[in-house]
């Protein structure tokens, strides 16, 4: 089944940034959060990361139609994570354990960088493994870079570097299927979320087996909780849109 939902960012009258909106995520939804190590900026600086059975959302995915169209699609292998930011001007005040760096054109230039994955190989157990890949754009000073790569991945959205102004997130999951009696069983990919956030609007986009009562022991995420966790975040803001009902409505016009 795919779903694809949207909420606008403006509620009781007042318009929220991206960084508001990531912010009550990363507080209120574990369901989403447990998905990524903490350290996952750390691939910036050179740590090594892998993960079992998750790859980043194909380029093909931008061109058909589906939430998240770039205009840098034509470079993208697998997108795990995407960020547009501003720089924030540093004083006194900043974290310590970051490095200061000289910061031309604080607050005017938007900069970008990407997290994508790339196929490792195969666990002893058959797992499908993929290695997180750094791909900073722009041209980032090194500095800087290290001083990102020290953020962890609930921090993002209140660091003391930059704030927010788009955001991509792509998980694929795969886990074992039957392909006959010929190739026997292999890895699949059995589920997709993808979402995007910007000043605009907070989309989301689903992918998943529609099977009633049956075991979720290799499922990415718990659909209908992570609806639940995201509809709870965006009302502390004052959304009265909520994202389980729209999503219920739309998987019963599916059914």
């Amino acid at each position: 089944m795919r779903l694809d939902l949207l909420v606008p960012c403006r509620a009781e009258g007042k318009d929220y940034s991206a960084s508001d909106i990531l912010r009550v995520i990363c507080e209120n939804v574990p369901e989403l959060l447990h998905l990524l190590p903490e350290s996952l900026l750390s691939c910036l600086s050179g740590g090594e990361l892998k993960l079992k059975n998750i790859r980043g959302r194909p380029p093909e995915t931008f061109a058909n139609g589906w939430i998240g169209q770039t205009q840098d699609q034509e470079n993208i292998k697998e997108e795990l994570l995407f960020i547009q930011f501003r720089l924030l001007a540093q004083d006194d005040e900043t974290d310590p354990t970051l490095e200061r760096v000289e910061r031309e054109g604080v607050g005017d230039s938007l900069f970008e960088l990407r997290i994508e994955t790339q196929f490792h190989g195969f666990s002893d157990n058959d797992e499908i493994i993929h290695k997180v890949v750094p791909r900073a754009i722009n041209d980032l000073d090194p500095d800087l870079l290290e001083s990102i790569a020290k953020i962890k991945l609930s921090s993002l959205p209140q660091n003391a570097v930059f704030s927010v102004e788009k955001s991509r997130l792509g998980l694929e999951l795969f886990s074992r299927k039957f392909l006959g009696s010929w190739f026997g069983s292999g890895p699949s990919v059995s589920q997709r979320l993808y979402i995007e956030l910007d000043k605009d609007q907070f989309k989301l986009f689903f992918e998943y087996p529609h099977q009633k009562n049956t075991a979720h022991k290799d499922s990415l995420f718990d659909v209908e909780q992570l609806m639940i966790e995201l509809s709870k975040a965006l009302s502390l803001l004052g959304f009265r849109e909520s994202l389980i009902d729209q999503f219920h409505e739309k998987a019963r016009s599916l059914e």
